[in-house]
């Protein structure tokens, strides 16, 4: 059993400060945002919906009246790409070898 509910992040970091997002793919249990930069710092709850649901919603609607969907076959492909990188990288078997 581990003490911790769920640990992810994103940090994004730059010459004028650091961003960081306290579990950025499951809004609809907590999610925060943290900005510092040199002059201030500020932190924030951000409300959102279940991420599988608002794809679900574009999908379903992009069926329903043909509203083109954000992403296309090419990002998909590129994503899987990405992941592949991270597999090789970490040094585990890629899927479906």
């Amino acid at each position: 059993f581990s003490p911790r509910l769920f640990d992810s992040f994103l940090s994004v970091q730059g010459e004028a400060g650091e961003l960081r997002v306290i579990n950025p793919y499951h809004p609809h249990w907590f999610h925060w945002m943290n900005i510092r930069t040199s002059k201030n710092s500020w932190r924030r709850r951000i409300k959102g919906d279940n991420v599988y649901a608002l794809q679900l919603r574009a999908f379903a609607s992009a069926i329903h009246s043909g509203t083109p969907l954000n992403t296309t076959a090419d990002d998909a492909v590129n994503t899987m790409r990405v992941i592949d990188a991270i597999y090789e990288t970490a040094g585990l078997k890629l899927r479906g070898q």
